[in-house]
């Protein structure tokens, strides 16, 4: 198997117009698994291997997903066959990275970091590194054929991306792409059909400069809005060259929800025109969604936002932060919360609960899942109690009120429940009216 490595990576070395920092990919095996909310209680364990890249510091990124759900979490470097045991600093879900280390001076041996490149632009010539079984395999050469925002299927939130054109295989994700200097330009994350989706250096070094300075990822900030580009000409009120896009939708749990109002046309940030259809200057004469420029600031970054309200001019300086109600514990692959009433499996709506229901995961449901803990029914087990209940029926049904008391999360249901006087009676009429008053919004 050695002597094979060998031959892999002096056939990448010959095609490569420099040496590529082989030393630097290390393999990352995770143990785990996914939680089956069919039965919370049970622990399946499972291996998975992906990729990893040395950044200095005695630190590692590879993908959010590849350490999702994780008891165990292990790396192999080149240079050996041993599985060092790693430990989780840093976990950023949206933008699917994180960061790892060991606290092994054996494994740091002889490995030198990555160098980060610039930008990419399309037509651009790279290479994919990474781990597919054993070896440490050069994917092949690839190029660029879009740079622009793009939905990360981890959290469905939008960043930066390079689309390539070359298939990536089980196990690369989370290796280093590499320019045709040998500077790592991005992280290989996802593919579609024919081409691989790579985080770029402008999203990677963000997370890194966010726990630089605050020792955890603090998130990335979101203006809390939904928008409309207005390229058709009834939806520019003044002239041709208004641009900007008209705001539909205001989140009201925001930190400054109270700023924008819906029906405004958001023109310009700190300075920077966007036009009609919702695009604004980016290098190279290109052009991509101004949501980039909320992307590359940090919580509580302040910004400048112009609107046209009423046919007017307004300039609001607001600061920057996520949503007031996050819960991350919704997302970041903790152990699943549940409580067994008369043979009904209670859990948390979550973002792990949606993604094993649906393929996709519309807004409203991925709002509910990060922002809020609303109660859900995720298994019904066969009971004297619940004898004659339809559990197709009363499954992925939410809990919404119990004895006329609003059920804002698991911690609260399991509280009402106890608190009742008589709790077995309370519990038959809960069941008997659960269809028709209590559970009647499906999710």
């Amino acid at each position: 198997m050695y002597h094979k490595q060998l031959q892999v990576e002096h056939c990448v070395l010959q095609r490569s117009a420099v040496a590529l920092p082989l030393d630097a990919v290390v393999m990352v095996l995770r143990v785990g698994g996914h939680p089956d909310f069919s039965s919370p209680w049970q622990k399946k364990q499972e291996e998975s291997e992906s990729s990893g890249f040395v950044i200095g510091d005695r630190r590692v990124l590879t993908c959010a997903h590849s350490v999702d759900h994780h008891t165990q979490v292990m790396l192999k470097n080149r240079n050996s066959d041993t599985l060092y045991e790693a430990s989780v600093l840093a976990v950023a879900p949206e933008c699917d990275i994180a960061m790892l280390t060991v606290s092994d001076d054996e494994f740091w041996k002889g490995v030198k970091p990555v160098e980060f490149g610039g930008t990419l632009a399309p037509k651009d010539k790279l290479t994919i590194l990474g781990y597919h079984g054993e070896s440490c395999v050069y994917v092949k050469r690839a190029r660029v054929t879009r740079v622009g925002m793009k939905c990360y299927s981890q959290m469905g939130a939008e960043f930066l991306a390079l689309e390539v054109n070359v298939t990536i295989r089980n196990g690369i994700s989370g290796g280093p792409v590499f320019n045709k200097n040998g500077k790592c330009v991005g992280m290989a994350f996802q593919g579609i059909g024919s081409t691989t989706d790579v985080i770029p250096t402008q999203v990677i070094k963000h997370f890194i400069r966010d726990y630089d300075k605050n020792g955890a990822y603090t998130r990335s900030p979101n203006l809390g809005i939904n928008w409309l580009v207005m390229e058709a000409s009834d939806l520019r009120m003044t002239r041709d060259d208004q641009g900007g896009v008209l705001i539909m939708v205001v989140m009201p749990d925001y930190p400054k929800s109270d700023v924008l109002i819906r029906c405004d046309i958001l023109s310009r940030i700190d300075g920077i025109k966007i036009c009609s259809d919702g695009t604004v200057p980016f290098k190279q004469g290109r052009r991509v969604d101004f949501t980039y420029l909320i992307t590359k600031k940090y919580v509580g970054d302040e910004v400048v936002l112009e609107v046209l309200r009423n046919s007017k001019k307004q300039e609001f300086t607001i600061k920057l932060a996520t949503h007031k109600q996050f819960k991350p514990g919704n997302i970041l692959g903790k152990p699943i919360s549940y409580y067994i009433v008369a043979g009904l499996v209670f859990t948390t709506l979550s973002f792990t609960y949606l993604k094993s229901l649906y393929p996709s995961v519309s807004g409203d449901l991925m709002s509910q899942a990060v922002h809020e803990q609303r109660v859900v029914v995720c298994q019904v087990l066969e009971d004297d109690i619940n004898s004659g209940y339809d559990a197709e029926e009363v499954m992925n049904s939410q809990v919404r009120t119990f004895n006329g008391k609003l059920v804002k999360s698991l911690k609260i249901w399991r509280k009402l429940v106890f608190q009742t006087n008589n709790a077995e009676k309370e519990v038959e009429k809960f069941l008997k009216r659960t269809v028709y008053l209590l559970l009647c919004q499906m999710i």
